[in-house]
């Protein structure tokens, strides 16, 4: 037995602007005692056989329908969740656009770590230098000086490097919140019907 119900199934296409990015069928239902139906509850009571039916109100092609009359049950349509399920994903073009955001940054970050592994060369370089060097002391004193420079300089840029990573890191997460949020989504409901149903138990006698 089916406690008698009303089930709609409702056709929801979500938008950025005048771009559709997905689509869905989706069946809400309540009894008419007032309690919603799942729509899992609602396919399986749409999947029983049907013993008899009666049709009524105006039917029109899906395709000529412009809008669908207001219905009691179009509330229940979970738009709100799909428009937010719509949001935290990306489409094709701002995932590209977004793989490519991450590219530039790790690309940006790569070049900071070059710029330091390239003075830790010249130091190392300096250094095998002046270790070989014994009689000549003013050559000497200008490889330390020389050295001392680049040391404090790759130091500076260590510490620097920690900000500047941090900093690129930030701007990434503003890009793509920006890019995410660039389009707002919304969303059109179209109720394609929706049915009364009342359940009856059909006994079945074996004549044997």
């Amino acid at each position: 037995p089916i406690e008698p119900c009303t089930i709609a199934l409702c056709h929801v296409v979500l938008m950025t602007g005048k771009r559709r990015v997905s689509e869905h069928s989706i069946f809400v239902g309540k009894t008419d005692a007032g309690a919603v139906i799942s729509e899992d509850q609602c396919r399986e009571i749409m999947a029983l056989r049907v013993a008899s039916y009666i049709e009524s109100e105006h039917k029109a092609p899906h395709w000529l329908k412009q809008s669908s009359r207001p219905h009691e049950l179009d509330k229940l349509v979970p738009v709100q969740k799909l428009i937010d399920e719509q949001e935290t994903s990306l489409s094709p073009e701002q995932a590209e656009e977004a793989a490519e955001l991450k590219r530039q940054t790790a690309a940006q970050k790569a070049e900071l770590n070059r710029e330091l592994d390239a003075l830790d060369t010249q130091i190392r370089v300096l250094e095998t230098e002046r270790s070989q060097i014994t009689g000549d002391r003013l050559k000497i004193l200008a490889l330390d000086k020389q050295i001392n420079q680049l040391r404090r300089e790759y130091m500076t840029k260590k510490e620097n490097q920690f900000f500047d990573a941090m900093r690129l890191d930030l701007e990434l997460e503003e890009k793509l919140k920006t890019l995410t949020g660039r389009d707002k989504v919304t969303a059109r409901v179209t109720k394609e019907y929706h049915v009364h149903i009342r359940g009856e138990i059909y006994e079945r006698h074996n004549p044997f």
